[in-house]
């Protein structure tokens, strides 16, 4: 067996066999099923897909990707290009147990080391501890909980019907070179995301307060299916607060159940707004570092308009542990505001 960069459309054609043997026709991605888009997207370099090979047959496939929650203010994006998100993990089943994911990332962060990647983020579900493990093995942190991110009616492959409570993702940050020093603004309530610098080799000054000026600027995405939004502050001003507010009530009052907010770490803003969030329903969710194009910090919040989240079956691996609780505890004194609105 070995790995190799995905470069040829039967390599392509091969990798959508691997896809329909794992999902059949029900992966969320639609672009897996088509080869030629597979390698379009491949030799541009928006998708790094690296395959595992066994017989002229791929077996397994790993992805290094711009972010799901990619946007594109003004034609530009929004993420850093040395910032990547690792997904799309797919093995024939009779090659589970076999180790090849591992061999996977392990041949996936040596090319990336080669390109000068800072870091690559990864999602992994919180019913599932050895996705928690592997990430943890390749030397991720635990830097963000999403609860409840995913909604309880969606499922994958041949999982039975409904499931019983939205699944919430652990988001593990693993450097590779390495984000870039910088200043970030932390509300003084998050001071237990300082905590995982070290182990992201992220060196950061951490800043309380400094000029505010400014306009706020915000894109909002949303996925009706999932009945989940996403908050893009591109830019945060004295107006912050009020168009947040604004923005949350709108989308709340259309039907989202889950927002994910993106707060740009850079912020005197953002900092200084901080102990005013959980009158809008919004708690911390944790930090992403080098996210933004120019190297710098996110700091995730989140939104819950539902009820069927129990905290005690979010599993997480023991590294994961404080920030489970930090997590859930901010959720808890705010999870009444939104629901009772």
């Amino acid at each position: 067996m070995e790995v190799r960069r995905l470069a040829t459309l039967d390599q392509a054609k091969s990798l959508v066999d691997c896809v329909y043997a794992v999902y059949g026709l029900t992966f969320h991605r639609p672009w897996l099923y088509e080869p030629k888009q597979l390698l379009d997207l491949n030799q541009s370099g928006e998708i790094m897909s690296y395959v595992a090979i066994d017989d002229h047959r791929v077996i397994g496939h790993l992805a290094a990707i711009q972010p799901y929650f990619e946007v594109e203010p003004d034609g530009q994006a929004y993420t850093d290009p040395s910032f990547r998100e690792v997904g799309l993990s797919i093995v024939q089943p009779e090659y589970r147990g076999q180790k090849i994911q591992a061999q996977l990332g392990m041949g996936m962060y040596a090319d990336m080391v080669s390109q000068g990647v800072a870091g690559v983020m990864t999602k992994c579900v919180t019913n599932h501890l050895k996705s928690q493990n592997d990430a943890l093995q390749m030397g991720g942190t635990p830097v963000a909980l999403f609860l409840g991110s995913i909604p309880r009616w969606v499922v994958y492959g041949g999982e039975p019907g409904q499931q019983n409570q939205p699944i919430s993702t652990i988001n593990m940050y693993i450097p590779v070179c390495g984000p870039q020093e910088r200043d970030l603004y932390l509300p003084q309530q998050l001071d237990w995301i300082s905590e995982r610098f070290l182990s992201v080799r992220a060196k950061r000054r951490v800043r309380r307060s400094g000029p505010i000026d400014g306009e706020t600027r915000i894109e909002s995405r949303w996925q009706a299916d999932r009945q989940h939004a996403q908050i893009h502050v591109l830019s945060a001003g004295p107006d912050l607060v009020e168009r947040l507010e604004e923005t949350v009530r709108w989308l709340v009052g259309g039907k989202m159940a889950h927002l994910t907010i993106f707060l740009p770490g850079d912020s005197p803003a953002v900092a200084a707004a901080g102990p005013v969030f959980q009158d809008l329903g919004m708690f911390a969710a944790g930090w992403i570092p080098g996210f933004y194009r120019g190297g710098g910090d996110a700091l995730i919040y989140q939104v819950i308009a539902y009820q069927t989240l129990d905290p005690d079956r979010v599993l997480v691996a023991e590294p994961g542990l404080p920030l489970k609780r930090e997590v859930v505890a901010d959720w808890q004194q705010v999870k009444s505001i939104i629901i009772a609105a």
